[in-house]
Formats: C-alpha cells, sequence, structure tokens
C-alpha cells in the first residue's frame, strides 16, 4: 500500500516537470514525424495491367504484396486512356506471348518516365529474367516486409528508444533531488520499508514509459498510418521489454554518478551512442565487424532485431532470447544500482 502512495507522489511530481512531460506526450508523436519524414510518402502508386493473364501468377501477386501499388486489371485499349486522364499513373500492357527477347515481354505506358517508372520496370523485368531462366518464381508470394515501410518501422522504434532511455533517467534522476534536498532521508524516517521505495520507483517509471509506448503505437499506427508488418501489439511487447532495460540502466547509472548535471550530461550522450551503435538510426550490418560485435551489448541491438525477426516472418519463439535478454539488462542495471536507493550518512 505505501509503495502504491510513493508512486502516486512520484507521477504527479514527474508530470510537473516540463522535460518529463515532453518526453512522454511530445517526443513519441516526434518519432513518429521523422520516420514519416525520414523515408517519404507511403501513398501507392495506381498501376493499370493489362493481359495479366499471360504472365506467371506470383508476378501480380509479387507487386501487391511489395505494398509500393495499388494494381488495377484492365483491357489492353484502356490503359492510354486512363493513363492520359490521370486515374494511373502507370499502365503495364503485358505481350500475349514472350520471347526471350526482354523487348517483347512489357509495354510500359506513362505520362512522365520517374523513378516510380523506372523502379516499377526493373521489378518486372527482373521477375521476368528469373521466370525465363527457369527459376521457381512461386519463393516471391509473401516476401519479407517491404524495405521501405521497414525501414520506416524500424527508425520510429530506433528514435524512441532513445527518448524511452532519456524518459527514464529523467525520472530516475528525482533520486538524485530528492538526496541533495534531503527529501530521500525524510521518506525512510516514515514507516515504510525499502522495498516499498524500491518498488515505488519501479511502478511509477514503468507506468509512465508504458504511457509514453501506447501513445507512441496509437498515433503512428492509426495517425501516421505506418505499417508495421506486424501486429502494433507485438511492437508493444518488444517495446515494454526494452523498457525494462531503460529503467535498470537508470537506477544503475543513478548509483555511479551523484552529481545531477554530470549525471543528465552522461545519460543523453549514452542514450544517444548506444542508440547508433544498436541499429536504432540505421541497420548495423553496414558497420564494420568490430562494431557489429560491440552492437551486441546494446539493448537497442536486441530490440531492432525483435523487431527484424517478427517482421520477416518469424514468430514469437524467434524473439524469445531477444526478449530475455531485455529483461536480463535491466535486471543487471538495476541490481548493480540498488545501493542507491538505500540512505547514506552523506544522506543526513
Amino acid at each position: 500500500m505505501n509503495s502504491i502512495v510513493i508512486a502516486i507522489n512520484l507521477i504527479k511530481r514527474m508530470l510537473k516537470e516540463i522535460n518529463i512531460f515532453g518526453f512522454i506526450f511530445f517526443l513519441p508523436i516526434l518519432s513518429a514525424v521523422l520516420a514519416v519524414v525520414m523515408f517519404g510518402n507511403t501513398e501507392k502508386v495506381a498501376v493499370g495491367i493489362a493481359n495479366s493473364q499471360s504472365v506467371e501468377y506470383y508476378l501480380v501477386e509479387y507487386l501487391k504484396d511489395s505494398g509500393k501499388y495499388d494494381i488495377r486489371f484492365l483491357e489492353e485499349e484502356q490503359i492510354e486512356e486512363k493513363v492520359k486522364d490521370k486515374d494511373i499513373e502507370i499502365g503495364v500492357i503485358f505481350q500475349k506471348e514472350f520471347s526471350s527477347n526482354s523487348k517483347d515481354k512489357i509495354k510500359i505506358v506513362s505520362l512522365n518516365n520517374d523513378e516510380n517508372v523506372q523502379v516499377l520496370r526493373g521489378e518486372i523485368e527482373g521477375y521476368l529474367a528469373a521466370l525465363m531462366s527457369g527459376k521457381e518464381m512461386i519463393e516471391y508470394e509473401k516476401t519479407t516486409l517491404k524495405s521501405e515501410e521497414y525501414e520506416k518501422g524500424r527508425a520510429s522504434i530506433g528514435l524512441l528508444s532513445m527518448f524511452i532511455l532519456m524518459f527514464a533517467g529523467s525520472s530516475i534522476g528525482f533520486l538524485l533531488q530528492d538526496k541533495r534536498e534531503k527529501n530521500f532521508m525524510r521518506l525512510f524516517s516514515t514507516p515504510v520499508k525499502e522495498y516499498e521505495v524500491v518498488l515505488a520507483h519501479i511502478m511509477a517509471n514503468f507506468l509512465l514509459g508504458i504511457l509514453q509506448v501506447s501513445l507512441f503505437l496509437i498515433v503512428s499506427t492509426f495517425i501516421f498510418k505506418i505499417s508495421w508488418g506486424i501486429s502494433p501489439l507485438w511492437v508493444f511487447v518488444i517495446l515494454a521489454a526494452y523498457l525494462i532495460t531503460s529503467v535498470g540502466f537508470s537506477v544503475g547509472l543513478v548509483g555511479v554518478v551523484d552529481d545531477s548535471e554530470k549525471y543528465n550530461l552522461i545519460l543523453t550522450l549514452i542514450a544517444i551512442v548506444t542508440s547508433i551503435l544498436g541499429g536504432g538510426f540505421f541497420p548495423t550490418d553496414s558497420l564494420n565487424v568490430v562494431i557489429r560485435k560491440i552492437s551486441s551489448f546494446m539493448p537497442q541491438k536486441w530490440m531492432v532485431d525483435s523487431y527484424t525477426k517478427l517482421a520477416n516472418g518469424g514468430g514469437i519463439s524467434s524473439i524469445q532470447i531477444n526478449l530475455l535478454v531485455l529483461i536480463l539488462f535491466g535486471v543487471v542495471f538495476f541490481t548493480f544500482g540498488i545501493k542507491t536507493l538505500k540512505p547514506e550518512e552523506k544522506d543526513l
């Protein structure tokens, strides 16, 4: 009961702080906005297809599953008219019979020979070239999450991971403030047990962190229409596991830094550096071997990897180790810093 009362008071105090209020209600929205801005508009390109029955069935399915195209089936004589009227952006006319000559495969009709046209042409010709060479194309059915959508989702949770760590650190920073203002010692002069104070801080930070994650998912999914490729519920589970790590890390950091200004500076630097090295901003595959090994010690690496596995069709069993590692990160950090929740002689 004491833990609940203390946690409620902590939450009230936190929400009065501008920086914590911003971490909870503003920065989650900023994460989604930046991801959308970084990876552009996801509006589908209207594509009319004629003579689709003459090509491998999976080609059309492949284009649909890419998530980039609004496929419409038309008659060959309708294509040019629809393009001129701007009912469709690109028209694709398949030849009724293919030959080994690539120029006989398709005819592209468009008012502009822009990037969309070039990308679509490349995808179709690449697919048909593989088909003509005898390669099995069924493997393209339900392929991995569209690169652009995956990058947008990864960037969103990557940015949020940095803000989650900053939020947890700022809220746990109240411990330093309480020690400096002697509130910490006064609290222990009341009939409360040590574990009740510990539990109160965990409850307050975790509940506000869950609010931060929930707001992020609502805004990014329903307002900015970010397509995760997996259920938003699983995104929530991944971020909740990372939240445990962040709270534990913040407690651990308070255990070694007892100056508020130094604490905030170190927290910010660690949040940025670990997010970079852990793949929060860009995939770690682009880094050298040594940095990739170092990234394995970053919680963000395990969080992003969880999302990647699920987005590429994995099940819950594929991320069990990742979630366990994130929780263990939090437990280890918290155990290391638990001494900060005990009153010392200097706190008198």
